[in-house]
């Protein structure tokens, strides 16, 4: 039988912006973005997860579109 772990904490959306590029000291426009999950109740769950275990998680999100991504 797996371990049950129960992780709290918050789970985020991080936004990783790619080739954004530096003129004359100002931030250009961002060529692309990404949306990945992230937070420390996530990267703790799959952690456990990994290790064998089943990981619960409890979390508040907000309740935007970056909030119901992660739910």
């Amino acid at each position: 039988m797996k371990k049950r772990i129960l992780v709290i904490g918050p789970v985020t959306a991080e936004i990783d912006i790619k080739n954004c590029t530096f003129a004359n000291g100002e931030v250009a426009e961002p060529f692309d973005y990404e949306i990945a999950p992230g937070g420390a109740a996530s990267i703790g769950a799959c952690a456990v997860s990994r290790l064998g275990g089943e990981a619960i998680v409890c979390s508040c999100v907000g309740n935007d579109e970056f909030g119901s991504s992660l739910v």
